[in-house]
């Protein structure tokens, strides 16, 4: 799994991170996620967001948010180890919730999606979790327009 370019490369980088600040192995962690997982996100990610190797399964949106799910963990780590992710990553993660922001703001979604799936309703935790990370402060509006009932404990780490 350390070596897929897809979500299940992510998670394995999340559960690694986890696993070594568990195991009061900071550095290992740091190292980890500025080794591997700042390695990974361009090969996951295009600049302007596009998540390739989830858009080709049969439920993309899902598998996208997934992705962005392990992604957002990641930062979340990544704060409590005092690393400071670089700004061209902050802005791929930022150019990918952008890029779902807009898709469901239009209210389409141009890849197969097999299941019916509420863009806007599915994505505002997303969007709350980076507004609250520093990532898309902007989506923080979208969020709660699209789901009132968001509220801040929705953004808290999940540790």
């Amino acid at each position: 799994e350390a070596v897929r370019l897809n979500n299940h490369g992510t998670w394995y980088d999340v559960q690694v991170v986890s696993l070594s600040i568990f195991l009061e192995e900071p550095d290992v962690a740091r190292d980890w996620i500025r080794e591997r997982s700042l390695k990974r996100l361009p090969a996951q990610m295009s600049p302007t967001g596009m998540q390739f190797w989830e858009l080709t399964r049969t439920k993309s949106w899902d598998y996208s948010l997934y992705n962005l799910d392990a992604w957002l963990r990641l930062v979340e780590l990544s704060r409590r180890l005092n690393l400071m992710l670089p700004d061209s990553a902050r802005d791929r993660l930022k150019q990918a919730i952008v890029y779902l922001e807009t898709q469901a703001a239009a209210g389409s979604w141009p890849f197969r999606q097999i299941r019916k799936v509420d863009l806007t309703t599915s994505l505002a935790p997303f969007l709350l979790r980076a507004a609250d990370l520093g990532i898309h402060p902007a989506g923080l509006q979208s969020a709660l327009e699209w789901n009132p009932q968001l509220t801040k404990s929705a953004s808290l780490p999940w540790w």
